[in-house]
């Protein structure tokens, strides 16, 4: 009597009929799983060989379409906090996890972990390792860019009800997939640009603007072929934007006294939720992060003595 060799994972998946495969699909669109879902080390499981398994099912057959177009969770899942300190968050978008076997039959997951202090800070900057999943209070989970791990899609049917960690804010969300592709996509600011924009606004802002840029998240400069740039200063969408943007225009106007050649050097201020997805792209990141965090750090001081926070350091209600 011959004894069956044990199926691995990569042929039960190679074995699921087209009607199979569809209900799986289905239930993924139904259940809700997206980017910003959050497992746990036993429930994520192994990694495994991307290779093995894009080679493995490309050749499955086409399977039936699933819904009429229709998504029951237009707006993602609400916001659970995870249920561990330390995991994996999916990254993968929600129009991958839909698609077929044969076209995106794994699921990327990036270490998702609970911090305070430096790494959330930076989390809540610009930084193109850590992002910023959910803030709560002085401690909040990030995504850690570095440490990414891929695991097939059928595992998802053994997965438990989707848990989606990202903040219930359609704009922290679309800032999650916006700075996620931001890792791989940022330009490095030009060697004319490093000497004539970032290195006086560094003195400049050091010497006497550090607790105002609080609420300052990035600075990204438009490169205008024929013309001056552009800066764009990013600011959290909970921060006093009058004050943001007279702190801007006041560092401007140092930099135009200071340096001359900048004269007529364009500045504008922006929320975060409202940069336009072209732009963000487009645009170099100025490489502010030192400066931005020790005034994070000094307005933290400050409200914790009570005093109001300078700048309207991220806890002001927006001016209109």
């Amino acid at each position: 009597m011959s004894v069956e060799e044990p199926v691995t994972e990569l042929e039960a998946a190679q074995a699921l009929t087209p009607e199979e495969e569809s209900t799986l699909r289905k239930a993924i669109l139904e259940s809700g799983w997206d980017q910003g879902c959050f497992l746990t080390d036993d429930e994520a499981g192994l990694a495994v060989a991307p290779r093995e398994w894009i080679e493995g099912c490309a050749d499955r057959s086409k399977s039936e379409d699933i819904g009429d177009g229709a998504d029951p969770h237009p707006h993602g899942l609400p916001h659970a906090d995870p249920s561990a300190d330390e995991g994996w968050i999916v990254i993968t978008q929600r129009c991958d996890l839909l698609r077929e076997l044969r076209r995106e039959p794994l699921v990327e997951l990036a270490r998702c972990r609970l911090v305070k202090g430096d790494p959330l800070g930076e989390a809540g900057k610009n930084s193109p390792r850590f992002l910023l999943v959910h803030r709560d209070g002085k401690k909040g989970w990030i995504a850690d860019l570095r440490e990414r791990i891929f695991v097939p899609k059928t595992r998802i049917r053994d997965w438990p009800p989707p848990k989606q960690a990202l903040t219930d804010d359609a704009g922290s969300r679309a800032d999650f997939a916006m700075r996620l592709g931001r890792r791989y996509s940022r330009k490095p600011l030009p060697t004319r640009y490093v000497e004539t924009v970032q290195r006086p606004l560094k003195e400049i802002i050091e010497a006497d603007f550090v607790s105002e840029t609080a609420p300052f998240t990035d600075w990204l400069l438009l490169d205008r072929p024929g013309d001056m740039p552009q800066l764009i200063v990013l600011i959290h969408d909970d921060a006093n934007f009058n004050a943001a943007e007279d702190t801007a225009h006041k560092i401007l106007s140092a930099l135009e006294e200071k340096f001359a050649e900048h004269a007529g050097t364009e500045i504008i201020v922006r929320r975060r939720s409202e940069i336009y997805l072209a732009e963000f792209l487009d645009a170099y990141p100025v490489d502010l992060y030192e400066i931005t965090q020790t005034a994070l750090v000094k307005a933290k001081k400050a409200e914790a003595l009570g005093e109001d926070p300078p700048g309207g350091a991220g806890h002001s209600k927006p001016s209109v």
